[in-house]
């Protein structure tokens, strides 16, 4: 909700809300299986933080971008940063450029696995048609794991009052013809969870009572 958070900042550019999604992709990981006869599911959690730019530079540790991990006297954080001096060529939106070797094979490798494609496949991102189908693939999988489980958290649940109504759509007994479908890990994050919903600490509360800072 926050008016400096990256999708607010982003909005004032776009003709219309669709567009964000040329822009911007915020996935997250799920996992399935069957435990005797009940199909199960859950979101995977990697605690630790990657951040691969232009596949030149990668940045890997335990450090949130957050207050409580950059201000540097608060939470102990550890983190290795890897610039390769080694050059592969590599395509982007279109181009021959040199990138890092060691990102840029760290880059395909995740993505490949996480959107069950091929490493080729993946290689240009910026492409419009790579980019739809990452895209695509996100947005299918999500739609099929709503269909099958019904759960939360998910961004059609922008209320708790719509809860009943997404569980009502789903039926466990798809899950053996829909979950052929699945690519990978890869699902929506859902960032409109409760979104209408104020989750404000009750006036005496003693949330209330805390510094900013214990939040951030």
């Amino acid at each position: 909700k926050s008016e400096t958070s990256l999708i607010n900042m982003i909005r004032p550019y776009l003709q219309s809300e669709d567009e964000i999604d040329k822009y911007l992709m915020i996935g997250s990981l799920r996992s399935h299986d069957m435990i005797g006869d009940m199909p199960v599911t859950e979101m995977i959690y990697i605690h630790s933080k990657l951040l691969i730019i232009d596949d030149d530079l990668v940045i890997c540790g335990s450090a949130n971008l957050n207050d409580r991990s950059m201000d540097g006297a608060r939470d102990s954080e550890l983190c290795m940063v890897i610039e390769d001096a080694e050059k592969v060529p590599s395509r982007v939106n279109g181009q021959m450029v040199k990138v890092g070797k060691a990102g840029h094979e760290l880059r395909l490798k995740l993505m490949a696995e996480h959107f069950g494609l091929s490493e080729e496949e993946v290689s240009d991102f910026l492409d419009s048609d790579t980019w739809l189908n990452l895209w695509t693939i996100m947005k299918r999988n999500t739609q099929i794991y709503r269909e099958i489980f019904g759960l939360i958290p998910d961004n059609l649940v922008r209320s708790a009052d719509q809860y009943a109504a997404l569980q009502a759509q789903s039926d466990i007994d798809k899950y053996p013809e829909l979950v052929k479908n699945l690519k990978g890990h890869v699902v929506e994050f859902p960032y409109e969870f409760l979104i209408d919903d104020n989750l404000d600490f009750p006036t005496l509360s003693a949330g209330n009572f805390l510094p900013d800072s214990a939040f951030s």
